[in-house]
């Protein structure tokens, strides 16, 4: 990552490191040689952010060059150059077009990797800090998952601050199930859910996000761990728990929100809604 006022960044004057740690309202980089100092930054509209990404276009472009350029030696090569290492007695430059292009590929792939400049993506700032992130609420699913394999939110990051900040941005237009949810009887290292729509399971409009507890600099994992669909009735749902170790044994339970409360049947659970908030 690298900030810089703006004056600076217009002459390219950049402060760039590390991450050590980071809130919606400012940021600790691990600067200097050899990373040892800790830089503490406050983020605000005075200043530009900037967070490095791969830069995927020149890795397809380095493995391509290379395949290529690799295939053309392996077809000027003395024929059976390799084919005589493999037992291979064969006319022709079939297997050095095969192998040198492999590695053509492999010696592209990383000299792109080590050698390409960085993509820089600017990070909105607001007098708040970090700009809140606004996905729409109702959002066409791009592809459709099943059940039994890993799913992860993507959307934007998976973190209850985040989840928070959607929710209020849509305060106004959420159907009862949508929120943050916790488990009854309140305890201290139970994991949070933050129901929300969406389509990614034919069927199933509603997804619930793992939010577990914070603990130290976790990186926080979105895991999808129920999906539900509302029944015919008001307020009933369809609830089946993707995650289950004994998926195709598990059954499609009962769920009905009464206020603040969900409730789970068979076996019962409670949960009750965490009250919305402004994000901080």
């Amino acid at each position: 990552m690298r900030v810089a006022a703006a004056d600076s960044a217009a002459l390219g004057r950049w402060r760039e490191g590390k991450v050590v740690a980071a809130t919606a309202r400012g940021v600790l980089l691990s600067a200097g040689a050899f990373g040892v100092d800790t830089v503490p930054l406050a983020l605000d509209p005075a200043i530009r952010l900037q967070v490095r990404r791969n830069n995927t276009s020149f890795l397809v472009l380095g493995t391509v060059g290379g395949m290529a350029i690799g295939v053309a030696a392996g077809a000027i090569a003395p024929p059976n150059t390799l084919g005589s290492w493999w037992g291979e007695k064969t006319s022709g430059h079939r297997a050095e077009m095969i192998y040198f292009g492999l590695a053509g590929a492999v010696v592209g792939w990383t000299a792109s990797w080590l050698l390409a400049p960085p993509r820089w993506q600017e990070m909105p700032l607001t007098a708040r800090g970090l700009a809140s992130p606004v996905a729409p609420l109702t959002r066409t699913s791009e592809r459709k998952a099943r059940f039994g394999k890993l799913e992860r939110w993507d959307v934007f990051p998976p973190t209850e601050e985040d989840f928070v900040a959607f929710f209020w941005a849509h305060r106004d237009s959420l159907q009862a199930v949508e929120g943050i949810w916790e488990r009854l009887p309140v305890a201290v290292y139970d994991d949070r859910v933050a129901i929300v729509r969406d389509a990614r399971y034919p069927g199933w409009g509603y997804v619930a996000v793992s939010l577990p507890r914070r603990r130290g600099f976790d990186r926080p994992r979105g895991q999808i761990v129920w999906a539900l669909r509302p029944r015919s009735e008001p307020a009933m749902f369809d609830l089946y728990e993707v995650d289950s170790p004994y998926l195709a044994r598990e059954p499609v339970r009962a769920a009905v929100v009464e206020g603040d409360a969900l409730r789970i049947r068979d076996p019962f659970r409670e949960w009750t809604r965490v009250p919305q908030s402004p994000p901080r």
